[in-house]
């Protein structure tokens, strides 16, 4: 699988939960993304007309077929610069890092039949504004997200609802 075909499968993932939980989802423009923003959800209500609250939620994407799962926690090598850009304070919308764990094979990975379309295996998040651990004379930042952080429609309507 090439990293575009990996890269889609993850934004699927996303959307689903942000669909899932009533919002709209929006890949970034190039501007964004070369600023680390991979998506924006927004909250939508009737007719189209955005939500005063809560703001857009911006999300940098990174996804893995490697198990990174451990006891408590998803451990990620978070590449410096994108961990010195998402802790950074100067975003004014919420911003967070989704990791998503991808099965390998692509026949594990999207289940369809007649009753159901089913997207494998699973997405964590976490906020690292204003983290203090700065990176140091290392090219990675190894990031460790409870497991409890698992990405779901409940979950990102707290995400969005409490920034």
């Amino acid at each position: 699988m090439d990293f575009s075909e990996q890269e889609e499968f993850s934004y699927a993932f996303i959307h689903a939960v942000a669909a899932g939980a009533g919002y709209s989802f929006q890949p970034a423009t190039r501007q964004l993304d070369n600023r680390g923003v991979d998506i924006i959800i927004h909250a939508v209500g009737e007719n189209g007309i955005s939500k005063p609250r809560p703001q857009p939620l911006y999300i940098q994407v990174k996804s893995s077929f490697q198990n990174l799962t451990h006891e408590k926690y998803i451990h990620y090598d978070l590449a410096k610069s994108d961990f010195e850009n998402l802790r950074s304070d100067q975003w004014i919308n919420p911003f967070i890092l989704v990791i998503v764990l991808l099965p390998k094979e692509v026949s594990e990975r999207l289940k369809i039949t007649e009753d159901r379309l089913c997207l494998q295996k699973s997405a964590y998040w976490i906020s690292l504004k204003g983290c203090n651990s700065a990176v140091t004379n290392k090219t990675k930042k190894r990031i460790k997200i409870p497991r409890s952080q698992q990405l779901t429609v409940d979950t990102l309507r707290g995400i969005m609802e409490n920034p």
